[in-house]
């Protein structure tokens, strides 16, 4: 029947985002990236969202770009799939700065080189 093959697409829900209060909110896709998700998080800090690379057909969430405490949004490279600018607000006087950076990647890559995580 119609209802027996739709069971076989829809995948069941899962919880992405675990823990007591966290939130999640600058969801990204990429069609040419389709088992993963960019999703900005509270978990590791409830008061900044931090970015994670969640693949979703196995749940693993992975640290990939700490929020330092003033990031209010985040651009992500279409070809690479990467975090690549975020937009700053300056306390002092609510001005906005967009952060650059020219390389990308997981907070824990293999290679023991976390530079290329920095602003």
């Amino acid at each position: 029947s119609s209802e027996e093959d739709d069971a076989d697409i829809i995948p069941t829900a899962r919880d992405l985002t675990p823990g007591k209060d966290v939130k999640a909110q600058n969801i990204f896709t990429n069609y040419r990236y389709p088992d993963q998700i960019l999703v900005g998080t509270n978990q590791r800090n409830p008061k900044v969202f931090d970015m994670y690379r969640c693949f979703y057909k196995t749940g693993d969430l992975i640290l990939d770009t700490i929020n330092p405490g003033d990031v209010i949004g985040w651009k992500v490279e279409d070809e690479s799939f990467e975090i690549r600018a975020a937009t700053v607000r300056n306390s002092a006087d609510s001005s906005t700065t967009v952060r650059i950076r020219s390389k990308a990647g997981s907070i824990d890559n293999d290679n023991g080189d976390d530079e290329d995580t920095e602003w």
